[in-house]
């Protein structure tokens, strides 16, 4: 039987629990033509309602090394080779949190290979990431065939729409591992990432696992493992805390399913989900993660726009901006100035396969303290 996800609903003064939000889902059920009329309803409900959900993959939660093992042996290759500690991009968090950031891509389907340090002096962990890369991608692959059939319906056989699957297959997609670490407990009037949503078309990842150090022993949920830190915005403007099932992978909407996208009038739009990460006090321990953002194939334009411009225009804009250290001119094309901006973390300092955009709209962030969302000290 497949539960759903739980979530902490939070506030200043209390905490309760309500079931249903986000949507946990069978794999198979990514595959719309087998999935029955309760299960493409929730489906439906997590795509353009919340913007999330986590999928009950096989193969990624072995009961002592969830997703394969790559989030593990990612933390004892750090802790074992020099070559590779030097080689990872190293980014101090706007809450002081150090993360550690080895990154990959596929293009066209083609996935590239790791970093030639990791693959050469830690190839339990080159095989273990080869084999959570080929889960996340058939995840994608899935996700996108379920965004066709939910969002185009009869129209995805027409000439005059986007199709995701076919996005998904021509374009690029960023994959990012990473460590955070700590030194001492977190601000609690500091995020690690604060609210935002993502510029690509969806993102396939991991729930966090947290390990001790030294040693990369892997903490036990109800023995020592932290929350995830993860919080998401539902469209009443609550804040909640999801609590994922252990070794499920999560997919989180991003803009550029609609802003990016050709769809047929009155279609459905998918839900950017709106979402903060805060790092735990983890003294002592690793917290590991890896992702995959999707982006729009290179020529697909941006929609509703007065000025064409193609994706790839775009990303070479404001990689160029950020690059060059005029973060403020950046461009923010498909967004109001007024109303978003547009932030890389530092990362686009480096090469652009770092170059994982959000953006933040003015305002978002947590509310102060006489705010009717103030986020207590919720578990999960």
């Amino acid at each position: 039987m497949h539960h759903s996800c739980i979530v902490h609903r939070t506030s200043r003064w209390s905490v309760h629990l309500a079931a249903e939000t986000p949507a946990l889902v069978p794999y198979d059920a990514m595959h719309a033509q087998v999935a029955d009329e309760g299960t493409r309803a929730r489906l439906a409900d997590a795509v353009f309602n919340i913007g999330m959900f986590a999928i009950d993959t096989p193969g990624s939660k072995k009961p002592r090394s969830p997703f394969m093992g790559a989030l593990q042996t990612y933390v004892e290759c750090l802790e074992t080779d020099s070559e590779v500690r030097n080689m990872v991009l190293k980014t101090s968090m706007d809450d002081a949190t150090k993360r550690l950031t080895l990154a990959t891509s596929t293009n066209a389907s083609l996935p590239e290979p790791l970093p030639a340090a990791a693959a050469t002096s830690c190839p339990r962990f080159a095989d273990a990431s080869a084999r959570l890369r080929g889960a996340v991608d058939a995840a994608g692959v899935a996700y996108a065939s379920l965004l066709d059939e939910l969002v185009h319906g009869p129209a995805a056989q027409r000439g005059d729409v986007d199709l995701y699957r076919s996005a998904v297959a021509r374009g690029e997609s960023l994959e990012h591992f990473h460590v955070f670490r700590r030194d001492g407990p977190p601000d609690d009037d500091l995020a690690t990432l604060s609210m935002h949503t993502d510029v690509g078309l969806f993102i396939v990842m991991t729930a966090p696992e947290y390990f001790s150090e030294p040693g990369a022993v892997r903490l036990e949920p109800g023995a020592g493992k932290p929350g995830t830190g993860f919080i998401l915005e539902l469209p009443s403007g609550e804040l909640v805390r999801p609590v994922v099932p252990d070794g499920a992978l999560l997919v989180l909407n991003g803009e550029g399913a609609t802003k990016w996208m050709r769809l047929a009038g009155g279609s459905r739009h998918p839900r950017p989900a709106s979402h903060e990460v805060t790092v735990p006090d983890i003294s002592g321990m690793a917290r590991a993660w890896f992702g995959r953002m999707y982006f729009p194939p290179r020529d697909a334009l941006l929609q509703g726009s007065d000025t064409p411009v193609t994706w790839g225009e775009y990303r070479q804009q404001t990689y160029s901006a950020f690059r060059g250290g005029q973060k403020e001119s950046a461009s923010l094309v498909g967004c109001t100035p007024s109303r978003s901006l547009l932030q890389d973390e530092g990362s686009c300092n480096d090469d652009e396969v770092y170059c994982w955009m959000v953006r933040k709209g003015k305002g978002m962030g947590r509310p102060g303290p006489t705010g009717l969302q103030m986020l207590g000290r919720a578990v999960g």
